[in-house]
């Protein structure tokens, strides 16, 4: 997989697919119980893959992330391409599973409830760090390790993002609202 398409994750990773915005199930949908625990799967391969949790199955496009899902603390079994990944899912926790070529890897998130921010997370599925910078070459994340992510919160803003390895721009976002 091209390296800019692995950096491209962290775009799913902007707070509007966050968790903890789940209590209000006027504008995002069920409340989740108090106790759950959340996970959502991010696909680095070239095709698509079939996601199956607990009798329910939805498809992931390459470089597509899926949205939180959450379930009661416990230890569960999730399945890609018919592939089993444990998980160990635990109150108020929130994983991200990496879905690659040579298998899964389970990253655990940060927790995120700050509504009146947003959160800019990048996900380095790279051999190199990376780091995330305003197109004005402000630094906003990192740098992150390969293998890496790490997440910060931001006041609302208009802008776009370059990812930079150490030497040059990797992948440069179209402006963004947060």
């Amino acid at each position: 997989m091209k390296q800019w398409m692995r950096v491209l994750m962290w775009l799913g990773a902007v707070s509007i697919s966050s968790p903890a915005l789940a209590g209000d199930a006027a504008l995002y949908g069920a409340v989740a119980p108090a106790d759950s625990g959340f996970f959502r799967v991010i696909n680095t391969t070239a095709g698509a893959v079939t996601v199956t949790f607990q009798g329910k199955s939805f498809a992931l496009n390459s470089a597509e992330c899926s949205e939180y899902a959450y379930v009661a603390p416990g230890n569960y079994t999730l399945n890609i391409n018919d592939k089993p990944v444990a998980l160990q899912v635990k109150t108020g926790g929130q994983q991200t599973v990496v879905w690659g070529d040579s298998g899964s890897k389970l990253l655990d998130d940060q927790p995120f409830d700050n509504k009146s921010k947003s959160r800019v997370a990048l996900y380095n599925l790279t051999s190199a760090p990376v780091s995330l910078l305003t197109s004005k070459g402000q630094a906003v994340v990192g740098p992150v390790a390969a293998g890496q992510f790490s997440a910060r919160e931001v006041n609302a803003i208009q802008v776009s993002f370059v990812v930079h390895d150490s030497q040059k721009a990797i992948y440069t976002t179209p402006q963004i609202n947060l």
